[in-house]
């Protein structure tokens, strides 16, 4: 990005976030782009995404989606958002 560490700090700052935030924003984003997708499995989104494993996938969906039905089917999540 031809940015410093410290300056990207500060100008998340300034704009109220912090790279965490915006990084769980981005896959939250994506993972429900993902999870619409029937044809990928779970294990790769997780991976995609920048998890370890597919467990601290789903807990990160758990703790940043408020309201989440889940159907389990053949290692398939299937997230509807209720608004």
């Amino acid at each position: 990005m031809g940015i410093s560490v410290r300056n990207l700090q500060l100008k998340l700052k300034l704009e109220g976030t912090t790279y965490t935030q915006l990084l769980n924003e981005i896959r939250t984003d994506l993972a429900k782009v993902h999870l619409n997708d029937q044809q990928i499995a779970i294990s790769e989104i997780s991976y995609q995404l920048g998890f370890s494993e597919p467990s601290v996938f789903h807990k990160f969906l758990k703790n940043r989606l408020v309201t989440l039905l889940t159907i389990t089917e053949k290692n398939k999540l299937w997230i509807f958002l209720v608004p």
